[in-house]
C-alpha cells in the first residue's frame, strides 16, 4: 500500500497546536480555509499584532473569539473587536480594554 503525501486537515490542525510552530508558518495557517485551524491560530500566544488584527476581522465567529480571549491580544486587536456584530467577542474586548488587560 502506497503512503499518501497529501497533508489532511488533521495534520495541519496539529501542526497549528504545535507550541513551537514558527510564526511564518502561523502566518499561512492564518488564511487556512477551516475554520477550527485559524482559531487555533488565534489562541497562540505568540502570535504578532499584523496576525490577530487579520484573524480579529475574520468573517467566523469563534475565530473572532479566540483573539478577544488570547491573553497577548494587543489593543489595535481588542480595539477592532470592540466593533464586532457578535455581542461575545464586542463585550469581552471592550471589558478587556476598560480593564487595560491587553499587550
Amino acid at each position: 500500500m502506497a503512503r499518501s503525501n497529501s497533508i489532511t486537515s488533521r495534520n495541519v490542525f496539529l501542526g497549528a497546536q504545535n507550541k513551537s510552530v514558527p510564526v511564518e508558518i502561523l502566518s499561512i495557517l492564518a488564511s487556512h480555509p477551516e475554520e477550527n485551524v485559524r482559531s487555533m491560530v488565534a489562541s497562540k500566544n505568540k502570535l504578532p499584532e499584523e496576525l490577530q488584527i487579520k484573524l480579529a476581522s475574520d468573517h467566523e465567529f469563534f475565530v473572532r473569539q479566540r483573539i478577544a480571549y488570547n491573553k497577548k491580544a494587543t489593543f489595535k486587536a481588542l480595539q477592532i473587536l470592540s466593533q464586532d456584530n457578535s455581542a461575545e467577542p464586542r463585550t469581552h474586548a471592550l471589558k478587556r480594554i476598560f480593564e487595560d488587560r491587553y499587550r
